[in-house]
């Protein structure tokens, strides 16, 4: 136990002082005069009453020493709190250059896109409570959604995306310093940006590991994906050693998924280590009980109260 306000703790010494001034020097003093002591001994000897004379002002100290203790606000017991104003803040940087619209090779025949699309879909379901960001990169960056609390809003984003809705290329190093944008003023304990591309670095406004360097000093990760690590389709390769060095360099992961399942792993992966970041955030509080010690006083005012008005004898 501890008290936030122990500086009123002196009150104690000093409301001591006065109850004895008040009780020796300025109390009022009543003499009963009798003709016959004998008439009141027995009285004296079997009434309880009389015997307790000195409830009252005990009741009376009591209650002071309740309200001083009050004020110095004693805190004992703990009690667990989540703090809700800290969070996971994400951008998801989608890569929609024209080759993202070449088939897989999967059983529905669906373009690398629009497997992306779905699997992000999945991961901004099971990330409620977070804000997430979207924005999508070819010769230049288009923003989608900042970030935001409304999942359901930024799912209707995600499936309305398309290539060529820009004009066409890979700027890995534009699509990094666009969703940097979005989180540089942040509060979030965790920010973080999760960056999927199918292919090299081709707009070099922004180099991708200068765009990195800038995440560092900000202390925000990057998650790389490359999806498909080979395109059997079109020789396309993927820049795997650059997507590792942004990643590596920000204190993210690089992921190189070869098929849609892998994705979703690497997805899963990434929202369970942003998870795991805010496990602990909760912090130990003591519980004040000052609200507790000032209804003991009430009570016992009133306790004193009645016993005094309805069970004390009083001689005029």
């Amino acid at each position: 136990m501890r008290f936030e306000n122990i500086e009123f703790l002196w009150l104690i010494p000093i409301a001591f002082l006065c109850v004895l001034c008040i009780s020796y020097i300025a109390a009022p003093r009543h003499n009963l005069w009798i003709s016959n002591v004998e008439l009141i001994r027995g009285e004296f000897k079997s009434n309880w009453r009389i015997r307790l004379w000195w409830l009252p002002s005990f009741l009376k100290g009591i209650v002071i020493l309740l309200l001083i203790f009050a004020l110095a606000r004693p805190q004992f017991g703990l009690k667990r709190i989540e703090i809700p104003s800290e969070g996971i803040d994400i951008v998801i940087a989608l890569d929609a250059s024209s080759s993202m619209d070449l088939v897989a090779n999967n059983i529905k025949g669906e373009s690398r896109l629009e497997q992306s699309k779905n699997v992000v879909v999945d991961f901004v379901q099971n990330f409620a409570g977070n804000r997430i960001g979207l924005i999508i990169f070819q010769s230049r960056t288009l923003t989608l959604s900042p970030l935001t609390y409304d999942h359901n809003a930024l799912r209707r984003q995600i499936e309305s995306i398309e290539t060529g809705m820009i004009d066409d290329g890979t700027a890995i190093g534009l699509g990094i310093m666009e969703a940097l944008s979005l989180l540089k003023n942040s509060p979030a304990k965790s920010r973080a940006i999760i960056l999927l591309t199918d292919g090299q670095n081709n707009v070099d406004v922004v180099l991708p590991i200068q765009a990195s360097r800038v995440a560092e000093t900000l202390g925000i990760k990057v998650y790389t994906i490359g999806f498909v690590g080979q395109d059997s389709v079109s020789g396309m390769t993927i820049d795997t050693q650059m997507l590792h060095l942004v990643a590596e360099r920000t204190g993210g992961f690089f992921y190189n998924a070869k098929t849609v399942d892998e994705l979703t792993a690497a997805y899963q992966d990434i929202s369970k280590l942003e998870k795991s970041n805010l496990a602990d955030i909760t912090y130990s509080v003591e519980m004040d009980i000052a609200q507790y010690l000032i209804w003991c006083a009430f009570a016992l005012v009133v306790f004193g109260f009645v016993f005094k008005k309805f069970f004390l004898r009083v001689y005029p």
